[in-house]
Protein backbone atom coordinates (compact mmCIF):
# COMPACT_ATOMS: atom_id res chain seq x y z
CA UNK A 1 0.00 0.00 0.00
CA UNK A 2 2.86 2.38 0.80
CA UNK A 3 4.40 1.74 -2.63
CA UNK A 4 1.18 2.78 -4.35
CA UNK A 5 0.94 6.00 -2.32
CA UNK A 6 4.60 6.74 -3.00
CA UNK A 7 4.24 6.10 -6.74
CA UNK A 8 1.07 8.25 -6.97
CA UNK A 9 2.79 11.07 -5.08
CA UNK A 10 5.82 10.99 -7.41
CA UNK A 11 3.59 10.92 -10.50
CA UNK A 12 1.51 13.83 -9.16
CA UNK A 13 4.60 15.92 -8.46
CA UNK A 14 6.16 15.18 -11.84
CA UNK A 15 3.04 16.06 -13.79
CA UNK A 16 2.26 19.20 -11.81
CA UNK A 17 5.81 20.50 -12.30
CA UNK A 18 5.69 19.84 -16.03
CA UNK A 19 2.42 21.77 -16.36
CA UNK A 20 3.81 24.84 -14.63
CA UNK A 21 7.00 24.61 -16.68
CA UNK A 22 4.95 24.57 -19.91
CA UNK A 23 2.91 27.54 -18.74
CA UNK A 24 6.04 29.54 -17.94
CA UNK A 25 7.44 28.83 -21.39
CA UNK A 26 4.30 29.77 -23.34
CA UNK A 27 2.94 32.58 -21.17
CA UNK A 28 4.88 35.57 -22.50
CA UNK A 29 4.61 38.80 -20.67
CA UNK A 30 3.90 41.72 -22.96
CA UNK A 31 6.34 44.32 -21.72
CA UNK A 32 7.86 47.02 -23.85
CA UNK A 33 7.04 48.31 -27.29
CA UNK A 34 9.26 45.74 -29.03
CA UNK A 35 7.15 42.88 -27.70
CA UNK A 36 3.91 44.65 -28.72
CA UNK A 37 5.24 45.13 -32.24
CA UNK A 38 6.09 41.43 -32.27
CA UNK A 39 2.48 40.65 -31.36
CA UNK A 40 1.19 42.85 -34.19
CA UNK A 41 3.50 41.08 -36.64
CA UNK A 42 2.39 37.69 -35.34
CA UNK A 43 -1.27 38.64 -35.86
CA UNK A 44 -0.55 39.93 -39.36
CA UNK A 45 1.32 36.71 -40.23
CA UNK A 46 -1.83 34.75 -39.35
CA UNK A 47 -3.82 36.65 -41.98
CA UNK A 48 -5.49 34.53 -44.60
CA UNK A 49 -3.94 36.59 -47.40
CA UNK A 50 -0.41 36.20 -46.02
CA UNK A 51 -0.03 33.39 -48.57
CA UNK A 52 -1.95 31.99 -51.52
CA UNK A 53 -5.07 29.97 -50.73
CA UNK A 54 -8.07 28.28 -52.30
CA UNK A 55 -11.50 28.04 -50.66
CA UNK A 56 -13.35 25.26 -52.46
CA UNK A 57 -16.81 25.81 -51.00
CA UNK A 58 -18.12 29.04 -49.57
CA UNK A 59 -21.83 29.21 -48.77
CA UNK A 60 -23.49 32.60 -48.55
CA UNK A 61 -26.91 34.12 -47.87
CA UNK A 62 -27.89 37.58 -49.10
CA UNK A 63 -30.93 39.18 -47.50
CA UNK A 64 -32.58 41.97 -49.47
CA UNK A 65 -35.99 43.63 -49.49
CA UNK A 66 -37.04 41.21 -52.24
CA UNK A 67 -36.11 38.13 -50.24
CA UNK A 68 -33.22 35.91 -49.36
CA UNK A 69 -30.80 34.53 -51.95
CA UNK A 70 -28.50 31.64 -51.26
CA UNK A 71 -25.54 30.42 -53.23
CA UNK A 72 -22.17 28.76 -53.36
CA UNK A 73 -18.81 30.09 -54.34
CA UNK A 74 -15.12 29.43 -54.60
CA UNK A 75 -12.38 31.91 -53.82
CA UNK A 76 -8.81 31.59 -55.06
CA UNK A 77 -6.11 34.03 -53.95
CA UNK A 78 -2.73 34.22 -55.64
CA UNK A 79 0.01 36.34 -54.12
CA UNK A 80 0.32 39.33 -54.45
CA UNK A 81 -3.30 40.45 -54.54
CA UNK A 82 -5.11 38.53 -57.29
CA UNK A 83 -8.53 37.08 -56.51
CA UNK A 84 -10.61 34.75 -58.66
CA UNK A 85 -14.15 34.39 -57.32
CA UNK A 86 -16.71 32.05 -58.82
CA UNK A 87 -20.33 32.41 -57.69
CA UNK A 88 -22.79 29.59 -58.29
CA UNK A 89 -26.47 29.20 -57.65
CA UNK A 90 -27.55 26.76 -54.95
CA UNK A 91 -28.19 24.20 -57.71
CA UNK A 92 -24.54 24.43 -58.82
CA UNK A 93 -24.85 26.48 -62.03
CA UNK A 94 -22.07 29.07 -62.32
CA UNK A 95 -23.58 32.55 -62.45
CA UNK A 96 -20.55 34.83 -62.50
CA UNK A 97 -16.78 34.59 -62.40
CA UNK A 98 -14.93 37.65 -61.04
CA UNK A 99 -11.21 38.40 -61.36
CA UNK A 100 -9.88 41.14 -59.06
CA UNK A 101 -6.46 42.73 -59.07
CA UNK A 102 -5.26 45.87 -57.34
CA UNK A 103 -6.28 48.14 -60.23
CA UNK A 104 -8.98 46.32 -62.20
CA UNK A 105 -12.07 44.17 -61.95
CA UNK A 106 -13.21 41.71 -64.63
CA UNK A 107 -16.60 39.99 -64.31
CA UNK A 108 -17.77 37.28 -66.66
CA UNK A 109 -21.57 36.92 -66.58
CA UNK A 110 -21.98 33.26 -67.51
CA UNK A 111 -25.76 33.37 -67.90
CA UNK A 112 -26.09 36.46 -70.14
CA UNK A 113 -22.70 35.80 -71.80
CA UNK A 114 -21.37 39.31 -71.10
CA UNK A 115 -18.00 40.52 -69.91
CA UNK A 116 -17.85 43.50 -67.54
CA UNK A 117 -14.70 45.38 -66.65
CA UNK A 118 -13.95 48.34 -64.42
CA UNK A 119 -11.08 50.08 -62.74
CA UNK A 120 -10.62 50.31 -59.01
CA UNK A 121 -11.23 54.07 -59.17
CA UNK A 122 -14.60 53.46 -60.86
CA UNK A 123 -15.63 51.09 -58.07
CA UNK A 124 -14.52 53.65 -55.51
CA UNK A 125 -16.56 56.44 -57.10
CA UNK A 126 -19.66 54.29 -57.81
CA UNK A 127 -19.89 52.08 -54.70
CA UNK A 128 -17.42 53.59 -52.26
CA UNK A 129 -15.42 50.34 -52.07
CA UNK A 130 -12.09 49.29 -53.50
CA UNK A 131 -10.58 45.89 -54.18
CA UNK A 132 -8.47 46.26 -51.04
CA UNK A 133 -11.56 45.70 -48.87
CA UNK A 134 -11.79 42.00 -49.78
CA UNK A 135 -9.10 40.82 -47.31
CA UNK A 136 -10.98 42.65 -44.55
CA UNK A 137 -14.21 40.91 -45.57
CA UNK A 138 -12.37 37.59 -45.29
CA UNK A 139 -11.31 38.50 -41.74
CA UNK A 140 -7.75 39.74 -42.17
CA UNK A 141 -6.22 42.24 -39.77
CA UNK A 142 -4.94 45.40 -41.44
CA UNK A 143 -2.62 47.64 -39.41
CA UNK A 144 -1.91 50.99 -41.03
CA UNK A 145 -1.23 52.99 -37.89
CA UNK A 146 2.01 53.30 -36.01
CA UNK A 147 2.10 51.65 -32.61
CA UNK A 148 1.44 54.06 -29.76
CA UNK A 149 2.48 52.59 -26.43
CA UNK A 150 0.07 54.93 -24.60
CA UNK A 151 -2.92 53.15 -26.18
CA UNK A 152 -1.74 49.62 -25.35
CA UNK A 153 -1.85 48.24 -21.82
CA UNK A 154 -0.99 44.80 -20.49
CA UNK A 155 -3.38 43.66 -17.74
CA UNK A 156 -3.20 40.10 -16.40
CA UNK A 157 -1.29 38.82 -19.45
CA UNK A 158 -3.92 40.31 -21.78
CA UNK A 159 -3.31 43.17 -24.16
CA UNK A 160 -5.91 45.94 -24.05
CA UNK A 161 -6.11 48.36 -27.00
CA UNK A 162 -7.72 51.73 -26.42
CA UNK A 163 -9.39 53.40 -29.40
CA UNK A 164 -9.04 57.13 -29.87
Amino acid sequence: MQKIVYILTVIFLCYSCSVTRMQRKNGRKAQGVENKEFIYKKIENQNLTAKSFFIEKAEFNIKTEEGEKRGLGTIRFIMPGKFLISIKSSSGIEVVRIFLTGDSVLANDRINKKMYYASASYLKSKYGLTTSILPVILGDYINDEKLDSNNVKCVNDTLRFREQ
